[in-house]
Formats: C-alpha cells, structure tokens, sequence
C-alpha cells in the first residue's frame, strides 16, 4: 500500500524513472489518485506542460534560470503546499 501524501512535487528529470511515467503511475493508483501533483521542471517545451496536464499534474512551474527568479518561484510553491495541508486529526 503506498504511503499518503497531501501534495507530490515532481520534477520530470529523476535520476532511474522519467517523471512522466512516475506521474502516470500515481494517477493510475487508486489511494494516489487524488493526490495534487505539481510538476517543477526545467523543460518549458508547451508540449511537455501539455503532455503533463493530460496525465493528471494539478501544476506545473518551469524552473526559471535566474537566481531571483527561481527563489520566487520555490516561495509561490511553498504558498501553495501551505494551502493544501490537511490539519492532523484528533
């Protein structure tokens, strides 16, 4: 049984899998599939975001290449997991 998860952040180039067929195993996992996933990759290629959004991503942010910009975009992803934590049970 696979473990919970409130959010999956994926990037697409891992080291022994291709993010993509990752992504398509967790949809295709029954407890998973509801999960969000959110894709930070460095591929920007529209049929890449594409073929992502078409596998069940929630999100996907291009890992921008300046320095700034980069930083801002790990803060906007840590809004967002923020948002999507599930307060524990009592």
């Amino acid at each position: 049984r696979p473990p919970s998860a409130v959010l999956v952040l994926l990037d697409l180039n891992l080291p022994n899998l291709d993010g993509r067929e990752f992504l398509r195993q967790v949809k295709s996992c029954e407890p998973l599939r509801q999960t969000p996933v959110v894709v930070f990759a460095a591929a920007d290629n529209p049929l890449v975001v594409s073929e992502c959004y078409d596998l069940g991503c929630s999100l996907y942010f291009p890992k921008p290449s300046l320095f700034e910009e980069f930083i801002a975009t790990v803060e906007r992803l840590a809004g967002l997991i923020q948002a999507v934590s599930v307060p524990e049970a009592s």
